[in-house]
């Protein structure tokens, strides 16, 4: 049966301080959409009487045992894309040699599917390529005209970048380009589309010369060195590409502050953010103070007003530094959330699939040890967003860094660690395999014609929202076909 209903509710906000809001209830067999209004007026943030607010019913997240896959040595970064062109999100990472004048290696796992029975086959190692020393970031995309994602190295002992570029045969083989030169100490290298004209770039972070250099597509999978961007701030160590400001180009944001791996600064680091004026060239860097000791920097839409928001994870002072978008690529400072001992990776994913962007972070648990901390984000509210205590879950390892994917062909997103401690080796992948049902609206253990129908009602109750399983923004289609595609029993 489907119900709708007008009521009075009260939430209480993180202070304890009680706040009457009215709000429109949706009750469809028991899951409740809550949309409403403040009835008081907030002085500490600026709110006026009626705006609008959302929150989110807290959806237990679970994983799988976590499945150790062993590396070559001890990785250090990864990332994920599909390198055979069968669908599957394969991974390849990063792995420095034992000393810093030996040079290092990526290894690509390949993803090898799902049985009959939908059961994950894990991932298959390919041989280890040699890159140089002390590689530093790892980054994928279509570099030249083919449909095969080739990858992108940063090598901090060599001052250089080395591109892969994929044979196509279906293999995860890859050629090596001449390397790069690029600035000093290279921390990280991100892809994106900077310079306008429809050819995925690179873009370095050059950690000892403060600033980015952007190494632009000549078409074909060759590199040369466009715009130097200073980042108004001292050792840039990791960049992410976004459009921040809605001009429909990639800007670049990133992060400063640490000197080198394992230091614990005691200053505050800062974000720069870098508008792209949509021709491979840049505004000055706009910078805005953080944590202290910040070490990995994650961007997403956390609050649902279609502009991305910039995480930044802080290894000295323990927290998550948050910066609010106000639309215009500039940005306000929210709540530090408070996380686990020595965090040093941050990723922004929906790992409850409940619509809403959640933070997966690598720290210290108390309780478990080294460990992915995730934090829900539960509630968004024009002045401020609401994430729930952070939940640990073991690697089976001493996890460095961490990134998200769907590695089961379940449209859920998986969670991938690169661990410094585990294998004969000395190191490993390990992947958290998600278990969520998140198809089972009325979490009665069966996908059938009740969700289909709460489907249906959500469609017209809350567009962009849960169920939106695919993660595009609203509720269609295809939302449907994934809903009977996971008919019958939840895993």
């Amino acid at each position: 049966m489907i119900t709708t209903g007008l009521q009075l509710f009260k939430l209480l906000p993180d202070d304890g301080a009680e706040e009457d809001r009215f709000g429109v209830s949706v009750g469809i067999s028991g899951t409740t959409a809550i949309v409403g209004a403040r009835l008081d007026d907030d002085e500490n943030n600026g709110i006026d009487s009626g705006s609008a607010y959302l929150f989110s019913a807290v959806i237990d997240i679970e994983f799988d045992p976590p499945e150790v896959f062993e590396a070559v040595g001890e990785p250090n970064k990864q990332a994920v894309a599909d390198f055979t062109g069968d669908t599957t999100n394969d991974v390849v990472v990063a792995v420095p040699g034992d000393d810093p004048l030996l040079t290092g290696a990526v290894q690509v796992f390949l993803n090898q599917g799902i049985d009959e029975f939908d059961e994950w086959l894990g991932l298959t190692s390919l041989k280890s390529i040699p890159v140089g020393r002390e590689p530093s970031g790892v980054a994928v995309g279509l570099f030249n005209k083919d449909e095969f994602v080739d990858f992108a190295v940063s090598n901090a002992g060599d001052n250089n970048v080395l591109v892969f570029i994929n044979q196509g045969n279906g293999k995860g083989m890859f050629n090596q380009l001449p390397p790069i030169d690029v600035g000093q100490r290279p921390s990280d290298v991100i892809a994106g589309e900077f310079s306008g004209d429809g050819f995925i770039d690179l873009a370095v972070a050059n950690a000892d010369d403060n600033n980015v250099w952007i190494l632009v597509n000549d078409g074909s999978g060759g590199f040369v060195k466009g715009a130097m961007l200073p980042t108004n701030g001292l050792f840039p160590i990791a960049i992410e590409p976004e459009d921040v400001d809605d001009g429909k180009d990639e800007d670049i944001v990133g992060v400063n502050g640490l000197v080198a791996p394992g230091f614990k600064g005691n200053t505050p680091g800062s974000v720069f953010v870098l508008i792209n004026n949509g021709d491979g060239t840049f505004q000055p860097a706009v910078t805005y103070e953080i944590g202290i000791g910040p070490a990995d920097i994650s961007v997403g839409d956390l609050n649902h007003d279609n502009f991305a928001e910039i995480v930044v994870v802080n290894n000295t002072d323990a927290t998550v530094s948050v910066l609010v978008n106000q639309g215009d690529g500039t940005f306000i400072t929210g709540k530090a959330l408070p996380v686990g001992d020595a965090p040093t990776s941050i990723e922004v994913t929906d790992l409850d699939a409940d619509g809403d962007l959640d933070l997966a972070i690598v720290a210290v648990d108390i309780e478990i040890g080294p460990s992915v901390q995730v934090i829900q984000n539960v509630g968004v509210d024009p002045g401020e967003l609401f994430f729930d205590d952070p939940l640990a879950f073991g690697v089976d390892a001493d996890p460095n860094f961490v990134v998200s994917a769907d590695f089961n062909e379940d449209f859920i997103q998986d969670l991938v660690t690169v661990n410094a401690d585990e294998g004969a080796s000395g190191g490993s992948v390990t992947v958290l395999i998600n278990v969520q049902c998140p198809w089972d609206l009325d979490e009665s253990g069966t996908v059938s014609t009740t969700d289909l129908l709460m489907l249906f009602a959500q469609w017209v109750t809350n567009p962009g929202g849960p169920p939106d399983f695919n993660g595009d923004g609203i509720i269609d289609t295809v939302d449907i076909l994934i809903l009977f595609a996971n008919w019958g029993l939840c895993p």
